[in-house]
Order: C-alpha cells, then sequence, then structure tokens
C-alpha cells in the first residue's frame, strides 16, 4: 500500500470513529441507594442542559451561596437525568403530595444521596472532579 492510500484509509477510519461516538446523553449509569433495593437509573448531561441547570439553580439561591448552588444544581441533575424512577411521574407526586419531582427528591432522598448521584451523573458526562468543574466553568 503507498503513502498516499495509507492517509486517506487513517482518515477513514479516523472520521469513522468520530461518527461512532455515542450522544452523550445516551451515556447511562447507577445508583444504589444504600441499604435498600432501590437502584437510581440517570443518563449523562449535554452541554447545553448543563448550562441551562446552572442558570435555574443560580437564579433559586442568593448570590455568592456555594454550598446552596452546589445542592440546588445536585437536585436538578437528579430530577432531569434519572429516568427510573422517573421523579416527576404524577401519580408518585400525587401519593406522596409533593407538588414537583425536586421536591419529591430533597423529601425523600438523603442530601449525601442526591450528592452522591449528582455527582456520578458529571462523572458520566466527563467531569472528574465532580462540582468543582462546573464551579470553574461558571467564573
Amino acid at each position: 500500500m503507498d503513502e498516499k492510500t495509507e492517509k486517506i484509509e487513517k482518515k477513514a477510519s479516523n472520521l469513522q470513529a468520530w461518527l461512532d461516538l455515542p450522544d452523550v446523553e445516551s451515556l447511562k449509569g447507577e445508583y444504589k441507594i444504600p441499604k435498600t433495593e432501590l437502584v437510581v437509573k440517570f443518563n449523562a448531561i449535554n452541554e447545553s442542559k448543563l448550562r441551562r441547570l446552572r442558570n435555574i439553580a443560580k437564579m433559586s439561591v442568593d448570590k455568592g451561596n456555594a454550598v446552596a448552588f452546589k445542592q440546588s444544581l445536585g437536585t436538578l441533575l437528579v430530577v432531569h437525568q434519572a429516568y427510573e424512577p422517573n421523579f416527576a411521574d404524577a401519580e408518585l407526586l400525587e401519593k406522596t403530595n409533593c407538588v414537583n419531582a425536586a421536591e419529591y427528591v430533597t423529601r425523600k432522598l438523603k442530601p449525601g444521596y442526591i450528592e452522591d448521584i449528582s455527582k456520578r451523573i458529571l462523572e458520566l458526562s466527563g467531569f472528574d472532579d465532580d462540582m468543582e468543574d462546573i464551579d470553574d466553568a461558571k467564573n
């Protein structure tokens, strides 16, 4: 095989590798709630949706309150990226007297579990240092 043909084949192979990459939100993960049989299944999050959730979290807390921002964003990540269970299920909310999925999540899941799930969502999405990467991105 000559050099020109090799370059063309390498380029085609490289292009195919990029084409074969899965969409970010098709990546799946799960978290088992400790001391239960309950499992939360979730998708990774793409950049535009993460940006939107960050903005919602910023609007819901006092400016400069990093802890409240982190908690709010964590809850939003769980609510929006979990697909099993569906925390926004109308029957679930009605039977638990919750107004919305965020209320259900914060009422039923311990704060540490919410943080663990949101960290796993971010790790699955390519963030190694969980919320620190998010905080760096917003500055």
